[in-house]
């Protein structure tokens, strides 16, 4: 006998038992030092030594603002945390690419108006970014040699 039904959350869908009811708590707490990083290098045309090369990591964080999405569209806490760790890496790849290698080794923190950008984009979500980091960059040896021959 199955009396399962089945819900459509986000992408998901969830079978459920009707006879059993589920509780879920979230915490909108700051949830610190999520790791992201790039996969392969970024590629990016610098004004000053044209074409280079590099990979680079780091942290963000981020607090759930509103449980009833985040629990609909991510069920598991981790699968969030992988999903937003390969979204901030792609958002941080973009927003860099667009720097100097001056501007790179400077900023250390990703503005609050692009910031602001992403979460106007991920409040549907139910999270919110609250800080983006980047810990360690690291050029290609091609891409060194081009900043140093300048």
């Amino acid at each position: 006998n199955n009396n399962y039904q089945e819900y459509k959350t986000g992408e998901h869908i969830i079978k459920s038992d009707p006879k059993i009811k589920s509780c879920f708590f979230t915490n909108h707490d700051t949830v610190e030092n999520n790791k992201f990083g790039t996969s392969t290098y970024i590629t990016y045309n610098d004004y000053e030594y044209g074409k280079l090369q590099f990979s680079m990591y780091g942290n963000y964080s981020f607090k759930v603002i509103d449980s009833k999405k985040f629990i609909e569209i991510y069920p598991s806490f981790e699968t969030s945390k992988m999903v937003f760790g390969t979204y901030i890496t792609t958002v941080y790849r973009n927003y860099i690419s667009k720097m100097t290698y001056n501007d790179i080794i400077l900023e250390k923190e990703m503005p609050k108006s692009e910031l602001s950008k992403v979460n106007e984009y991920i409040k549907e979500y139910g999270i919110e970014i609250t800080k983006v980091n980047y810990e360690g960059i690291k050029y290609t040896t091609d891409s060194l040699k081009v900043i140093a021959e300048s």
